[in-house]
């Protein structure tokens, strides 16, 4: 790719008049919306300065790069929309597809130029832009939806020529001005971020022969497209199986995501020689090798009840649902649950979430969002979810209010083999080496391609099937801009939905019901054996104290993964299994506060590293040992260097030339980028929690705490 650059003067204009239109893939004619692309790619950015003391940015240099051309490059709008019609006038009414990597936030500062229209904008959430039209000869794509990684990571997997540079070196918090003389090293970072986000999009056309009008626009894409193919001899049987709009709203009740909690009973202490070991695969096992609800959701009548007796009603009700379990049916149960305690006070990993309860008594206790106890709660849970809190707590009154029962099934053979595909081509391509360099780089990028696939299939069944339409109006009417449509109600777009499925809602659902389960059963066995399990996290259990044989767990999970063929080798002839739980890398010194709140040092290493929601990984460590260390990561510790930065919309910032420093800027709607901290806050509750475990006191009831 060449790296010639040009000013709005100079640009060869003319060049686009000989580009050729994209050829439409055979098959797609039928397309609703036929678009003629030109078959050369673009790719835009901006680069951008803060003004500190009004929190207001401001556009002060651009970069427009053309396939087989180079770089277009511009300091003001006003140069930007010079360029930009003359290039729509050699389109001649075809359309150029321009890539921004983030384009969220590109789409707020081209506001000053151009007036978006609701039709014009495509938005996955509220300020979350996937695509839009900029007038009839341009379609913006965000590249960053597209692939799910930054662009430092998108073009070194990818492996194009030319890398992000160094954005640190860079200096983002320098002033400029569009008047600023910028150096050759900062206008290579410049060109590189469009030239490279242009190789690394073309690169993956490439590889899956792609044409512009059927690459995915979201990373999520890929994976819906061969599911869908997959399935397509499945399409009528699966859609017979959609769920009501009643059980559709007890299904959004019911789903929750991984398991993720610490053990309130080490919360702040400084551990050591903590061992931690990973579940292998753990969504594509559960799909692999669980049975799932495969037949249309049925409602569990009340038997008629033959006296006026309320308590006999419910009690035959409640027999009528465990005979469905016991029968090993898939039951989706909306009950309350009276006098919720623990059966062993010391369980670090209480498994009610209170987020996911209604109408819970004021007398609960909570361990950071998980119910230790409440004399009344209602939820809505599956029957793995049922199995897992009848082994946890206190035997129990269940009065069932309502409840949905299916038969249980594999998954569609077709999809359960584009998992095990997936998976196959990860594990037969990591660190495998081909006969030239370029052999070994196509290797490493289809790896990065199965491994994303694979991560995201079960994405593709948790997606909510009812998506309201995110519209941008660009009037800010109250001071909105971002709203949700309610042209249609839930159960109009259940139904629309419906005709389209190829995969169910209730799947994602017992997905991560399962996943749970299996993560309960590696706490349980590690129990069992006398461990003390201080974190988990989705598919990881880490513990310290008794090692811990998985020997006879892996073992029925090898046993599930042969026979249903969720295995592979690798290139070392080893085969791996899913589903089994496998040794990581222990730590030296681990201390944690919460979910997604730990610090530590591994085995063999002196320095910190955190896993902290809202803290950079690579800056986090650092600060933590440069203020105390492990020891120091408490309630109420602030991070300055690593909490990154906070976006400022300013939505309503008039468009207008102003003098700010001596120099002329553009204003207009903008997002600031900012400073940010982050602070470790607990919950009055959680706080309260930890100070009766501190002092040894006992809880509700006598119950002991420690």
């Amino acid at each position: 790719m060449t790296e010639t650059r040009f000013n709005v003067e100079n640009f060869p204009y003319n060049l686009i008049l000989e580009w050729e239109t994209e050829p439409r893939k055979p098959g797609n004619q039928g397309t609703k919306h036929i678009v003629d692309y030109v078959r050369n790619l673009s790719a835009f950015d901006i680069e951008t300065s803060r003004d500190p003391a009004t929190d207001q940015s401001y556009m002060y240099v651009w970069q427009w790069a053309f396939e087989g051309i180079g770089v277009l490059m511009g300091r003001t709008w006003v140069e930007f929309v010079q360029a930009r019609d003359e290039i729509a006038k050699r389109l001649k009414g075809r359309v150029l597809v321009v890539l921004v990597h983030n384009l969220s936030y590109e789409f707020q500062f081209l506001r000053t130029v151009h007036p978006w229209t609701p039709e014009e904008v495509f938005a996955v959430r509220s300020r979350r832009v996937a695509k839009a039209k900029m007038g009839k000869s341009f379609e913006f794509r965000c590249t960053y939806i597209h692939s799910n990684m930054n662009l430092a990571t998108w073009t070194k997997k990818m492996k194009v020529e030319h890398q992000k540079l160094d954005g640190e070196r860079y200096g983002y918090d320098t002033l400029r001005f569009s008047d600023t003389p910028l150096t050759d090293e900062e206008l290579q970072y410049c060109c590189n971020d469009v030239l490279g986000c242009m190789e690394a999009y073309r690169a993956e056309m490439d590889r899956d022969g792609d044409y512009l009008s059927t690459i995915p626009l979201t990373s999520t894409g890929y994976v819906r497209r061969d599911v869908k193919r997959a399935l397509h001899s499945s399409r009528q049987a699966i859609q017979s199986a959609a769920p009501s709009f009643r059980t559709y709203q007890a299904l959004k009740e019911a789903f929750r995501g991984g398991l993720t909690h610490a053990n309130r009973y080490y919360v702040g202490v400084v551990l050591h020689d903590v061992q931690s070991f990973d579940r292998s695969s753990s969504y594509p096992d559960v799909l692999c090798n669980c049975l799932y609800p495969v037949t249309k959701f049925r409602a569990v009548r009340p038997p008629t009840p033959e006296t006026d007796d309320r308590d006999v009603e419910a009690g035959r009700y409640k027999k009528k649902i465990a005979d469905l379990i016991a029968d090993g049916k898939a039951v989706l149960l909306r009950a309350a649950f009276y006098a919720v305690e623990l059966r062993d006070p010391f369980d670090g990993f209480p498994y009610l979430s209170k987020s996911k309860c209604r109408h819970v008594s004021s007398d609960v206790v909570e361990d950071n969002g998980r119910v230790l106890s409440a004399s009344y709660l209602e939820t809505t849970i599956t029957d793995v979810d049922f199995r897992i809190i009848m082994r946890q707590y206190k035997p129990l009154k269940v009065v069932p209010i309502a409840a949905w029962w299916s038969h249980y099934g594999e998954l569609p053979r077709p999809l359960v083999q584009t998992v095990i595909d997936y998976y196959k081509a990860k594990t037969e391509l990591k660190d495998k080496k081909g006969a030239t360099d370029a052999e070994t780089e196509l290797n490493d990028t289809m790896y990065t391609k199965s491994k994303n696939l694979l991560n995201g299939i079960y994405g593709l069944m948790a997606q909510d099937p009812v998506k309201h339409s995110i519209i941008f109006d660009n009037t800010g009417n109250e001071g909105e801009y971002w709203k949700e449509s309610t042209e249609k109600t839930d159960e109009q777009l259940l139904k629309e939905a419906t005709f389209k499925m190829f995969t169910l809602f209730q799947w994602g659902c017992w997905c991560t019901a399962w996943a749970r389960f299996r993560l309960m059963e590696g706490i349980w066995l590690a129990d069992k054996q006398g461990a003390d399990v201080l974190y988990v996290d989705t598919d990881s259990v880490k513990y310290r104290g008794h090692s811990v044989d998985w020997t006879g767990y892996n073992e029925e999970r090898i046993q599930a993964s042969k026979k249903s063929g969720a295995f592979a080798e690798d290139v070392h002839d080893v085969t791996h299994y899913m589903g089994v739980y496998e040794q990581e890398r222990g730590y030296k010194d681990f201390t944690m506060l919460r979910a997604k709140c730990y610090a530590f040092i591994h085995e063999g290493e002196e320095h910190i590293q955190t896993t902290i929601a809202g803290v950079s990984k690579k800056l986090g460590g650092p600060e933590l040992e440069n203020r105390g260390g492990l020891p120091a990561l408490q309630n109420g510790f602030t991070f300055y260097e690593a909490a990154g930065l906070e976006a400022v919309y300013n939505d309503d910032t008039p468009i207008e030339e102003k003098e700010l420093y001596g120099h002329q800027v553009e204003l207009g709607p903008n997002v600031c980028l900012r400073p940010s901290t982050y602070r470790i806050d607990f919950k009055e509750d959680y706080i309260e929690l930890l100070e009766v475990i501190k002092n040894g006191l006992t809880g509700p009831g006598g119950v002991p705490y420690n």
